[in-house]
C-alpha cells in the first residue's frame, strides 16, 4: 500500500532487495575498491547504469552526510574529469540565466589544484587532485587499468588513503541496509 507516493515498507524492501539482485548481477563489470583498514561504515555507493549498461560502480566509507569523514570510491567508464566536474560544488547561489551558468560550469572545470598518488593493491596511480577550500573536501580522478578511477571525500587526508580490490560486496550490502533501516527509523 502506498502512502502519498511514498512505498510500503514492504514494497521498500522488494524494491531494494530487486536493486541488491541486480548488483550482484553486474559487480564484476567493473572493478570496486574499497579503503584499506577503514573501520567506520562501508556500504554501496553509486551504481548506475544507462540503456541497461553499466557506467559506475562506487563503494561508500562513511556516512554520506555529517560531519564525519567519508571516502566514496567509483570506477566508471567515464571521463573520470567529467565525474568530478559532476561532484564538486558551485561556489555562490544558482543562476538560470546564460551567462551565469557558463561562468559556473567554467568554475568546475578548472584544472586540477595539485596531484596525488594513491596505492592502489600495491601500485602508485597518479591522480589529479582538487581541493574545496578548508571544508576538508577533496576529489581525485585518473586513469586505473583501462577504467576511470574517482574519489571523493570528507575529512579524510589524501595523504592516508590507500585502496584494494573488493572481491566479495556483501558487506556493503549489509552496510547499506543497515543504514538505510536507521534512515527509515527501523523499518
Amino acid at each position: 500500500m502506498r502512502y502519498a507516493g511514498q512505498l510500503s515498507p514492504e514494497e521498500f524492501w522488494a524494491r531494494d532487495a530487486e536493486l541488491e539482485q541486480q548488483i550482484r548481477a553486474t559487480s564484476a563489470v567493473l572493478p570496486c575498491f574499497g579503503v584499506v583498514g577503514w573501520s567506520g561504515l562501508q556500504m554501496i555507493g553509486d551504481w548506475q547504469w544507462e540503456n541497461d549498461r553499466l557506467v559506475t560502480v562506487g563503494l561508500a566509507h562513511g556516512a554520506p552526510e555529517g560531519t564525519s569523514p567519508r571516502l566514496h570510491v567509483m570506477t566508471t567508464v567515464r571521463d573520470p574529469r567529467d565525474v568530478v566536474v559532476s561532484l564538486r560544488p558551485v561556489s555562490g547561489a544558482a543562476t538560470r540565466d546564460e551567462s551565469g551558468a557558463a561562468r559556473q560550469r567554467r568554475e568546475l572545470e578548472t584544472d586540477p589544484d595539485d596531484s596525488v598518488t594513491i596505492d592502489v593493491d600495491g601500485a602508485g596511480v597518479h591522480l589529479d587532485l582538487w581541493h574545496t577550500g578548508d571544508q576538508g573536501l577533496w576529489w581525485a580522478a585518473g586513469d586505473h587499468e583501462g577504467h576511470g578511477l574517482v574519489l571523493e571525500a570528507g575529512l579524510v587526508p589524501v595523504d592516508n588513503v590507500s585502496l584494494h580490490l573488493v572481491h566479495d560486496l556483501e558487506p556493503y550490502l549489509d552496510g547499506r541496509r543497515t543504514y538505510l533501516r536507521e534512515l527509515r527509523g527501523g523499518i
